[in-house]
């Protein structure tokens, strides 16, 4: 297992070198000038040039590579040409209000996603199996930042029951979790659905109910925890694609996170943010990849058996 873990963590170079050249080569071949966006248009070009200069904006494509890579390697993501705040600063005060954002949405959509998922599957083609995947559909379909809008229309300025945008208390996380959560649950219900439907058909869920056990017993212990896996692994993908930053739904509700911190800096063309700011989300999905890994283990003792089959096989070579 430890052998295992370290592989994968060297793996994550590798991973990471890529997105970096990626990211980089598109910040640099981009049309626009970030000198001039920041400067403004009635700066002199004078002015621009020296600040070019100064930033190093003027050095070939693969100086300013090696130069980010360097500055990377040692923790440093730049500064910000909007703030003048090193990137990596900016990205840890806001990174809390994404962290809670995907958290609080993930962990309603999965409770939401699963107990509809496990009730279709087990009540499979009737009336509530029919409304439970309609409505899933209709979810799925529904773009979030439509329904943020529509959410702040009806409930703040028709009925005003809730603040339209900030973070300044509870009421204001309501709307932006619940416009995420349905779509998240919509994902999940989905997997959870079509996991459940292929665990119920196993000759081992015949041979539990054969031996008497109840059937709450036989779907929850038998059934649900053999499921889990692909439910795991959807979870897991919804929480990278909302730790790299919901940016539609933080920038509807002006929620100071990484999302709409990296949409603020695309407008601006502040190239280092941007780069950081993709960069640390690529770092978090790799270490949750990681840990759903892991925590396959901990769900399926099949594969960690295979763990040590493998650990046993190479101390015998």
């Amino acid at each position: 297992m430890y052998r295992y873990i370290l592989n994968r963590i060297l793996l994550m170079i590798p991973v990471l070198l890529g997105i970096i050249v990626v990211i980089s080569s598109l910040m640099y071949f981009a049309p626009g000038d970030g000198a001039r966006a920041v400067l403004g248009p009635d700066a002199t070009e004078e002015a621009v040039e020296n600040y070019r200069q100064e930033r190093g904006l003027n050095d070939p494509y693969i100086v300013q590579l090696l130069r980010y890579i360097g500055n990377v390697a040692r923790g440093n993501f730049g500064d910000s040409y909007r703030t003048n705040a090193p990137v990596m600063d900016d990205i840890l005060a806001r990174f809390p209000n994404t962290a809670k954002l995907a958290v609080l949405s993930v962990f309603f959509g999965a409770i939401l996603g699963i107990v509809l998922g496990v009730v279709s599957a087990v009540k499979q083609y009737s009336i509530l199996d029919k409304i439970a995947s309609m409505v899933s559909l209709v979810g799925i379909a529904t773009p979030t930042f439509w329904l943020a809008l529509m959410l702040v229309l009806l409930f703040s300025v028709r009925l005003g029951w809730l603040p339209a945008s900030g973070n300044y208390g509870w009421k204001y996380w309501i709307m932006p979790v619940f416009a995420l959560s349905i779509y998240e649950a919509s994902f999940i219900m989905r997997m959870s659905r079509s996991a459940m439907l292929d665990v119920l058909r196993q000759d081992y869920m015949r041979t539990a109910r054969a031996k008497g056990q109840k059937e709450f017993i036989v779907i929850m212990k038998h059934g649900f925890r053999n499921a889990l896996i692909p439910i795991v692994t959807m979870i897991g993908l919804e929480i990278c694609q909302l730790l790299a930053g919901a940016i539609l739904t933080e920038t509807v509700f002006a929620i100071p996170g990484i999302g709409k911190y990296c949409y603020d800096a695309i407008i601006a063309r502040d190239y280092p943010a941007v780069q950081g700011a993709v960069l640390f989300s690529a770092i978090l999905c790799v270490i949750i990849n990681l840990l759903m890994d892991l925590l396959y283990g901990m769900i399926d003792p099949r594969i960690r058996s295979m763990y040590q089959r493998t650990r046993k096989a190479r101390v015998a070579k």
